[in-house]
């Protein structure tokens, strides 16, 4: 789990397979499926410091991926934003 700077919690669900997000209003997001075996595995918001701003990252979620359900291949993904644009318009996830 990691939290946005919007205040939604991403969680990576492996049962799911996707991840989603859970806005301050209870309100659920679906933000990815994975198929084909993948799976997340976690999940981690970069913080916004001078820092991360010169590298490129800054406010990137990355996420890590177990590859083909194969437990000691992961992969590690770059997702960059903005997340607030997708956060306002995407509908909200059937559960």
């Amino acid at each position: 789990m990691t939290l946005s700077s919007t205040g939604h919690l991403f969680v990576a669900d492996r049962q799911a397979p996707e991840i989603f997000a859970l806005a301050p209003d209870g309100r659920v997001t679906s933000f990815a499926r994975f198929t084909d075996g993948d799976a997340p595995r976690s999940v981690a918001f970069v913080p916004v410091t001078p820092e991360t701003e010169r590298a490129g990252i800054a406010g990137s979620l990355f996420v890590v991926a177990i590859g083909k359900g194969a437990w000691p291949v992961n992969e590690v993904v770059k997702i960059s934003g903005p997340f607030e644009r997708f956060l306002r318009e995407a509908p909200p996830a059937a559960r």
